[in-house]
């Protein structure tokens, strides 16, 4: 969007050399000075490892027009814009607030427990048919990517679909505060990120604060089949669309189509519409059904719903399948939580998979007191699965397999650490089909595992 810098500074009620280049326009705003081009700003954030002050000098070779800083450039008194500010996180949040309620088009708002970024795209992929549309860029979702994404929009979309992500007690404060969504939505709850939140309940309490943003004449749309969600939801004085079992807004799950893509029936209030998505497994309902209703409620025509259902895409390492020689292969390794993990093996459940099913799991990070408990549940949910093998790489492995044994003494569980260790059990087994599918927390590093496993299968040919 289109920034000048007396506005900018303005806007950050900061000091600094500014005023004699006033008539200063930006193209872009970086953190990283890495990606500045020419005729950006940058905004010198300080983080626990790396303070962007000290790359202002290269921000500025690169073509930088401004800089954004809570420290004395001394080097670069005179050769360049700096606007001075107490804290340039907070700085970030300001100028996208700004930004923001400068659009005219809707916003809308995505958050939860998991599938934000597939009910983000889902939306996405139907509105972009015939609005002109902006979405956060790949899973730019906190207090530094949501500004980012909108410093990347020109301002002259229909919509922007930002999804937030949150950790902590009280982020969504300042999320919800710079996106201030006209239409919001949740399409779930679960124990997530249960270190900075605490528990399901104080999970529902924050991400329910969304809707306090929701600006006049919007609504929300909830998902009512979770009882915690509902709970706090029904504290606020907004209209509310709720979808789920038992609403006039549901789903049915009618299992693969001949090309791997699932095949769902839609209620939307009394219209009934069959669709197809490469999003193929019942643990989507919840994503499809929200971006539906949402579509639907903005007046989007039928056939643009079905097609935007048809045609989404999701970034690397979510709900990948590949088919390659004799093994279909789900690569979800983006991430892993207990409620993601519960759908995703039940969805598998409901389908016929070429035999051996092949579980490449690791560990759910970010669940403070209830990890133990929770890495036992998933071996429990592993036991009581459709898995014929699971391989299992993370610190709570032996959680997992007594979760497993407990249930269940026929589904072998090995450890691995590296793809030497899958490779050689493949061998050991002679496994040379079957499905695979592989989930963990981003910080296990499942994806490289992964990564090297389909290049070995694709070189045996």
């Amino acid at each position: 969007m289109e920034l000048g810098l007396y506005e900018l500074g303005s806007i950050l009620g900061s000091i600094g050399n500014y005023l004699e280049f006033q008539d200063i326009q930006f193209t872009s705003i970086k953190t990283d000075s890495r990606l500045v081009e020419k005729g950006d700003l940058f905004v010198c954030l300080q983080g626990s490892k790396m303070d962007g002050h000290s790359f202002a000098k290269d921000a500025v070779k690169k073509g930088a027009r401004a800089i954004v800083a809570m420290k004395m450039l001394r080097d670069l008194q005179g050769q360049i814009p700096i606007i001075m500010v107490r804290d340039t996180e907070q700085a970030l949040l300001t100028i996208a607030k700004h930004l923001r309620f400068k659009f005219k088009g809707k916003v809308i708002g995505v958050t939860g427990s998991c599938g934000k970024t597939s009910t983000k795209e889902l939306i996405y992929s139907i509105l972009s048919i015939h609005h002109n549309t902006g979405k956060n860029f790949k899973n730019w979702n906190n207090h530094i990517g949501i500004p980012l994404s909108i410093f990347k929009f020109t301002g002259k979309e229909d919509f922007w679909v930002l999804e937030l992500g949150i950790n902590y007690k009280n982020e969504m404060d300042k999320l919800g505060e710079v996106v201030a969504p006209d239409i919001a939505c949740i399409p779930n709850i679960g124990p997530v990120h249960l270190e900075g939140l605490g528990s399901v309940k104080g999970v529902a309490k924050e991400k329910a604060k969304l809707l306090d943003f929701v600006r006049p004449g919007g609504f929300a749309v909830i998902n009512r089949d979770y009882p915690e969600l509902v709970e706090e939801v029904e504290k606020r004085n907004i209209k509310i669309v709720y979808v789920g079992d038992g609403t006039s807004y549901n789903i049915t799950y009618n299992g693969l189509d001949k090309d791997m893509f699932g095949k769902f029936t839609l209620n939307l209030d009394g219209t009934k519409i069959d669709v197809v998505s490469p999003l193929n497994l019942s643990l989507f309902n919840e994503n499809i059904l929200i971006a539906s209703t949402i579509a639907y409620k903005l007046g989007i025509d039928i056939e643009d719903i079905k097609k935007g259902i048809s045609q989404v895409k999701l970034p690397e390492h979510r709900n990948k399948w590949l088919k390659i020689n004799d093994f279909l292969i789900l690569d979800d390794c983006y991430n892993a939580n207990p409620i993601a993990m519960e759908k995703l093996f039940l969805g598998l459940s409901k389908v016929n998979v070429k035999k051996p099913l092949i579980a490449i799991l690791g560990d759910m990070l970010e669940l403070g007191d209830a990890s133990v408990y929770e890495h036992q549940n998933l071996g429990k949910l592993i036991g009581k699965s459709n898995v014929d093998i699971l391989f299992y790489k993370g610190d709570f492995f032996e959680y997992v397999k007594n979760g497993l044994l407990s249930v269940s003494q026929n589904i072998p569980i090995y450890e691995i650490k590296n793809i030497e260790d899958v490779l050689n059990k493949f061998k050991a087994l002679n496994i040379y089909k079957g499905t695979i599918v592989a989930k963990a927390s981003r910080g296990i590093k499942l994806e490289d595992i992964i990564r090297d496993l389909i290049q070995k299968i694709k070189n045996q040919g």
